[in-house]
């Protein structure tokens, strides 16, 4: 062992002999395998964050489909083609264009 690893290191400390490398001060712990879900952890994690953004999404969207479908198919046509949806919609095209344009002016 060298003098200079020998001198970084302190007596008592968690690190021994056998874990010091030449050229590091310091080595990491190992790092201890945990005993629950294992490798299926991260499945787990992201089937629930995906079901909780699915509802999150899909309850809304059932909200707004049964309202709209309440009065029949007529006044499901007649609050579709209303003035108010022509102006949504073309207020979401527009915003959308913009957004595009401001977005491929920044990636070059």
């Amino acid at each position: 062992m060298s003098a200079r690893a020998d001198a970084h290191h302190q007596p008592g400390s968690w690190q021994s002999d056998h874990d010091r490398q030449p050229g590091w001060r310091y080595r990491l712990p190992r790092r201890r395998r945990s005993r629950g879900l294992g490798r299926a952890g991260p499945a787990v994690g992201g089937a629930l964050a995906t079901a909780y953004l699915s509802l999150v999404v899909l309850i809304p969207l059932a909200a707004v489909v049964a309202e709209s479908t309440a009065g029949g198919p007529a006044a499901f046509w007649d609050a579709v083609t209303s003035p108010q949806a022509f102006a949504a919609m073309r207020f979401t095209v527009i915003v959308s264009l913009v957004v595009v344009a401001v977005t491929s002016s920044r990636a070059r």
